[in-house]
């Protein structure tokens, strides 16, 4: 990046994914061609502009036209899916000037460039990072930026701080070409999704589908298959899909967050999760699999 630097070294150059976390200096001297991801919680700032209007992520310059540079509290740079970029959180009104507006980050996976909403996604898991880690979980100590990781370290005791993944399993469960779908408390209404849990301390990837399905819904499962694996940024989750048929047993739900579950066809599906979640993905290979005429 020309003539930037951060306060561990210069930033590399685009396309380089190695690039880690940065803090940059306050009055540091900002690279135009850079888009600023910033955020006010799960929101992003972006503003229209262009033949067709599309939003797009602010640059430097058009936050200072808006105002708005002066209320960014911290900024980071980073690379994500190769895209090298700022990051930067705000405490902005509801409204921001025009032609900017807040958008959602899960409404931003549509819009250009391709790696918009992963790069948002992951700036978001780490400046969340950043404020879980101010302080050392060992000693108290305040931690400093590691040298040559993306880490935090606690200067009094050295222990470091790394940003936390939770990896979890995510399950498309099948029985005579129907599909096992669920409804948590928490969706909104009428979605229903495959099943999922988090992998607990000692558990293989395969056990903990084995465990989750039959605590969740009262069945067992044969044959699981890995599906494929997503970073899923919103919860810090790195998130591991298999496939797996009805071995026996019947629905009975035994979480307190499903409110509801049943075996569904390929034609007859409730509302389901967008693009570009894993959780679609595997309901979507479900559909071809066994859609009429397969």
């Amino acid at each position: 990046m020309d003539n930037q630097s951060t306060a561990n070294g210069p930033l590399p150059p685009a396309g380089d994914e190695r690039l880690p976390f940065h803090e940059l200096p306050p009055a540091g001297i900002m690279d135009e061609r850079h888009p600023c991801l910033i955020l006010r919680g799960r929101d992003l700032l972006l503003v229209r502009d262009g033949v067709d209007n599309t939003p797009r992520p602010p640059t430097a310059a058009d936050l200072d036209a808006l105002g708005l540079r002066s209320a960014v509290t911290r900024w980071y740079g980073l690379c994500a899916r190769g895209l090298t970029c700022y990051a930067g959180e705000v405490a902005a009104p509801d409204t921001p000037p025009a032609p900017a507006l807040w958008l959602g980050l899960r409404d931003t996976f549509h819009l250009p460039p391709p790696a918009l909403f992963w790069a948002a996604g992951q700036a978001r898991h780490l400046l969340d990072w950043l404020a879980e880690t101010r302080f050392c979980g060992r000693c108290g100590g305040e931690n400093r930026p590691a040298e040559g990781e993306m880490a935090r370290q606690c200067p009094a005791c050295g222990h470091l701080a790394y940003p936390r993944l939770s990896p979890a399993v995510i399950v498309a469960v099948v029985r005579d070409g129907r599909l096992l779908l669920a409804r948590a408390r928490h969706f909104r209404l009428g979605l229903h999704s495959v099943l999922a849990g988090y992998v607990e301390p000692g558990e293989s990837l395969e056990e903990t589908v084995h465990r989750e399905i039959r605590e969740e819904a009262g069945i067992t499962v044969r044959d699981v298959s890995y599906f494929g694996s997503q970073y899923w940024p919103f919860s810090g989750a790195l998130m591991v899909g298999f496939t797996a048929a009805h071995a026996s047993g019947e629905l009975v739900l035994g979480d307190a967050e499903l409110v509801e579950a049943g075996w569904y066809g390929p034609d007859d599906l409730p509302p389901v999760p967008k693009p570009p979640s894993l959780s679609r993905q595997l309901i979507d290979w479900f559909t071809v699999q066994y859609s009429l005429g397969k």
